[in-house]
């Protein structure tokens, strides 16, 4: 099972997706609190990643499709 809990973009996302992006858990306890809290308990980590913890980076290289042939 795959969960996508949106939160508001942090100034890395928000200039590709203005709307929002996923809360994103950075430790084990963080995601075990997540599975295992109250809301009130775990609802400040619906909480935008802090850009200094995300890197954009250039998409792999296609295969080139004649090497194939």
């Amino acid at each position: 099972m795959n969960v996508s809990v949106p939160t508001s973009p942090n100034e890395i996302v928000k200039p590709i997706h203005f709307k929002a992006m996923p809360a994103i858990l950075t430790t084990p306890e963080e995601a075990d609190l997540w599975l295992t809290g109250e809301w009130d308990e775990v609802k400040h980590l619906q909480r935008p990643l802090p850009g200094s913890m995300l890197a954009i980076v250039e998409p792999p290289a296609k295969p080139d499709e004649d090497r194939f042939l």
